[in-house]
């Protein structure tokens, strides 16, 4: 066809020109789309703004570390022909730790957000070998009345009842504070779940010195004992711990339904409508620490592991996910209804185009509000509903008749129910959403394939519309 043909041709032309505008308001509608991912994060900050305030109130992440056996001595320096007597500490792990624990979910609620909250009970058991010191220690200088045990809790707010531990026999009471024992880690590597955690926790100076301690007597360090501390713990986000054992397991349980489990080790769980049973066994092999450090800083280097006890998934994050789909539904959309006016030969204002458009937009804000209170679910469906029952009627006048549009809005209620489902699928989402895309690709070809979309402009015959007269003018 020469270009003096194209021309000629006013409906070949009046479609592509339409074309191009529908082109440009689609990239016009791009503005909205981006207010809506913008406010879904504005929303989300909020909301995790909130379970900080909460999570200071209640308590913040924990991490149980220990217990510590810390042990004191006096060694000779020599400084500028000086002689003198300095104090130095000698900190050893358990031979064997075992920690059991039952926790309990909490939900609170503030202004229009609910936070996730926890209670465990734990017990904590274990045993010390006897103390055999080391070489360049001579065993009269060992300060054994000055032996402490030292628990390291990230957050003590959180301990709800007073900590009497069962050293052998003999119970003695914990006291507050490390008595100067020092927690030092390193940043988890790639792990995103435990890095904010781990900030909270140990802060910019990756060191922590909260917990508690009790003293021991001189008896104790020397011929090893066994040890038995119950610990009734609250928090929020994760409860974390340190392998900091030669022989280290831990098992936890819980009605929470969706734990994601994180850090240098993954246990062995089982995860059910009914909660989860989870069991970690490290063993010294694992571990990238000693059993003995000198001094009185420990430095359990990058192996903290735990659960962290918050929905994976949370209505801001679906509702930002189906938000990215908001183009295409939109040229989806536009591409039906130019079909629609294409083969039913009516005509179609690019001003009704923009409604249309716009109520799709509306869609997603009213599934952000609606969603605060009622859950992501009940809003996407209650949002569909209303929306689509507008595209419906509005629809059905533009196009005056009713199977049109109830064609388009069955098209609607597809590429809803797809979403929908491309937004809980995990595995299979992009599966899914690749076939969704060739399906509508193949609907399109299919049906636009007898279409004469350049017809000469001496034929008599138009697909479009009737030959426009030389004073009527184009209508896009």
């Amino acid at each position: 066809m020469t270009i003096t043909n194209f021309f000629s041709n006013r409906n070949g032309m009046q479609m592509t020109i339409k074309i191009f505008v529908l082109a440009f308001l689609t990239l016009l509608m791009l503005f909205p789309h981006f207010m809506i991912l913008e406010l879904v994060k504005e929303r989300e900050h909020l909301n995790g703004e909130v379970n900080d305030e909460v999570a200071r109130s209640w308590a913040r992440d924990q991490l149980i570390s220990g217990p510590f056996l810390t042990i004191p001595f006096l060694k000779e320096e020599v400084s500028d022909h000086n002689h003198f007597v300095k104090k130095q500490f000698i900190t050893i792990l358990p031979d064997n730790l075992r920690i059991n624990g039952q926790i309990q979910t909490i939900t609170r609620s503030r202004s229009l957000y609910d936070v996730l909250l926890y209670e465990s009970d734990l017990q904590v058991t274990g045993s010390f070998a006897a103390y055999t010191p080391e070489i360049d220690i001579h065993p009269e200088s060992i300060l054994w009345n000055e032996a402490t045990l030292t628990l390291g809790i990230s957050d003590p707010r959180g301990i709800k009842e007073q900590v009497i531990a069962t050293i052998d026999s003999t119970k003695i009471r914990f006291l507050p504070g490390t008595d100067g024992i020092a927690i030092e880690a390193s940043p988890p590597e790639f792990n995103s779940i435990l890095s904010g955690s781990f900030q909270r926790i140990f802060g910019a100076e990756k060191i922590t010195e909260t917990g508690l301690h009790l003293n021991l007597s001189s008896a104790m360090p020397k011929n090893g004992f066994a040890f038995s501390i119950p610990l009734k713990l609250k928090g929020s986000r994760g409860l974390y711990f340190s392998p900091t054992a030669t022989n280290c397991s831990i098992t936890l349980s819980s009605g929470f339904e969706n734990p994601s489990f994180a850090g240098a080790f993954l246990p062995e769980h089982r995860i059910g409508k009914d909660g989860f049973q989870a069991q970690w066994n490290i063993l010294e092999y694992n571990k990238s620490f000693a059993n003995r450090f000198p001094g009185n800083r420990v430095n359990i280097g990058n192996s903290l592991f735990g659960v962290n006890i918050q929905s994976p998934i949370s209505y801001y994050t679906m509702t930002y996910r189906a938000c990215k789909y908001m183009i295409l539904f939109i040229i989806v959309m536009f591409l039906a209804i130019f079909i629609t006016e294409v083969t039913q030969k009516v005509r179609i204002h690019v001003f009704q185009y923009s409604l249309t458009a716009l109520s799709l937009v509306i869609f997603f804000a009213l599934l952000l509000s609606l969603s605060e209170f009622t859950g992501f679910n009940i809003a996407y469906v209650v949002s569909y509903i209303a929306v689509g029952t507008m595209i419906y009627l509005y629809s059905r006048t533009i196009f005056n008749a009713k199977k049109s549009a109830f064609l388009l809005t069955t098209l609607a209620t597809i590429f809803y129910v797809c979403i929908f489902l491309i937004i809980h699928l995990e595995k299979t989402a992009l599966l899914f959403g690749a076939l969704m895309l060739f399906a509508l690709l193949a609907a399109t070809m299919f049906l636009t394939r007898r279409i004469r979309w350049y017809e000469d402009h001496n034929d008599k015959k138009d697909t479009f519309s009737s030959t426009p007269s030389e004073n009527e003018s184009i209508v896009f």
